[in-house]
């Protein structure tokens, strides 16, 4: 499946078939700094800072995450959702290929099997030669080769993570039912730019091929200025933004659907429980742009 350039670098689209109604689940899989350990790695010759700060997922806790995704994914299918968006940080890897390639293979055949799109969560991992350290979101489509890739764009330097950033900012568009969404992770909402790139797009002025509706927000916060930053993104991208919080902490919500508009609320879910927030959307009240063929 390969993806079809905006005019903006900023963007990439993949096409795929609109029909059918939206329904987003919004996992409530929430971690605590136990199940973490930070790994540390050392100035490198031409690097500016001083050290990288990366999280991994402890070795024993990582079964009981993959356990809790499937059970999720289950909840998902039974409530109709055509997409489940799990939260930052929260991708169960071991960071071997021998170890992670089985449970991708779950969640790929999970996709082919229902139909369903798996935005699951992201972790940060080394990738080398040269050693490149990312924070990267998986999402599993039906029928794909292989999962496609998000990278976050921006750091979250108060919490000590300093992630390499790609060259050209990148937002892989892809679609499911009725809806065109996008990947952001958590301090990518603080960016501006961004936003008012995809903004800019969404608007009248012929630029775009198709709008983006959604733009799924995988999260760790220890704040809860990060929804309201969720919020303004959505006012500027003139698009819904549906935000996953990962981290277990009662001060800072779990999650919530954005429409853009200034004091818009926040959507209401059509079904809520432990394991998931159930949003049905069936306007998501952008005009329709002129499209490209592809």
């Amino acid at each position: 499946m390969a993806g079809t350039e905006y005019a903006s670098p900023l963007l990439q689209f993949v096409p795929h078939d609109h029909s059918g109604p939206t329904v987003i689940a919004l996992a409530r899989l929430q971690l605590t700094m136990d199940a973490f350990e930070v790994r540390e790695f050392e100035k490198d010759a031409d690097d500016v800072d001083a050290h990288r700060r990366l999280w991994a997922m402890k070795r024993d806790a990582v079964p009981e995450v993959r356990e809790r995704y499937m059970r999720t994914i289950e909840a998902a299918r039974a409530q109709g959702a055509n997409i489940v968006v799990f939260g930052e940080m929260t991708y169960p890897a071991l960071g071997r290929l021998e170890e992670d390639e089985p449970f991708e293979k779950q969640l790929q055949e999970c996709a082919d099997a229902y139909g369903m799109h798996v935005v699951a969560g992201s972790s940060h991992q080394v990738q080398a030669p040269p050693a490149q350290r990312y924070n990267m979101s998986r999402i599993f489509v039906p029928q794909a080769d292989k999962p496609f890739e998000q990278k976050k764009h921006i750091s979250a330097h108060r919490t000590g993570e300093i992630v390499d950033i790609p060259p050209v900012p990148r937002v892989t568009v892809l679609g499911m039912a009725g809806c065109n969404y996008g990947v952001i992770i958590c301090a990518d909402a603080t960016d501006g730019n961004l936003s008012r790139q995809i903004g800019k797009q969404n608007g009248d002025d012929g630029q775009c091929y198709r709008p983006i509706h959604v733009l799924m927000c995988p999260s760790f916060s220890y704040s809860s200025a990060m929804f309201d930053r969720a919020h303004v993104f959505a006012n500027q991208a003139q698009a819904h933004v549906a935000i996953v919080n990962g981290l277990d902490d009662p001060g800072v919500g779990i999650c919530a659907l954005y429409r853009p508009g200034l004091g818009a609320p926040p959507l209401d879910p059509f079904h809520e429980d432990d394991e998931l927030s159930v949003y049905h959307v069936k306007d998501f009240s952008l005009p329709v742009r002129r499209v490209a063929a592809v």
